[in-house]
């Protein structure tokens, strides 16, 4: 980590993290052994006074036949307070690959775990540090 990244890291503060969106798809699968996963992580960010991340997931749960049994779609929010001057959009973006995702996954895999096993599915963990979040390349606009 830079000193540029770690000034970042002691400058931003957590000011809170929710579950903003989910939506839950069934599929068309009728056989339910489990087979593989598929995820995907994205976050975006704006500025509006605070940071503002949204981490957006999508996973993707096959049968052992390969078709789909259920994709659980999610999204959390984290909004972040900062002192000092405004971080540019490159420290952002290089938070979200650190300290953010080290903040966000441990309540995304509860998420899942606790939904997979409501679904009545073998319940699913995510792993701690296998995938990193791909940082969308602009920032997103907020609507107020």
């Amino acid at each position: 980590m830079s000193a540029t990244d770690q000034d970042l890291l002691e400058r931003l503060d957590l000011d809170s993290l929710v579950l903003d969106e989910c939506q839950i798809v069934r599929g068309e699968a009728e056989n339910a052994r489990p087979g593989k996963v598929d995820s995907k992580i994205d976050v975006a960010f704006s500025k509006q006074g605070n940071i503002v991340y949204t981490v957006e997931s999508q996973h993707s749960f096959m049968n052992a036949d390969g078709e789909l049994l259920v994709r659980i779609d999610a999204s959390f929010a984290a909004s972040y307070t900062y002192e000092g001057a405004e971080p540019d959009d490159d420290q952002i973006a290089e938070y979200a690959q650190t300290a953010l995702m080290i903040q966000v996954l441990p309540f995304m895999r509860e998420f899942l775990a606790s939904m997979t096993n409501r679904l009545g599915l073998a319940p699913f963990y995510l792993p701690l540090f296998r995938n990193r979040a791909k940082v969308l390349a602009r920032p997103r606009a907020v609507v107020q």
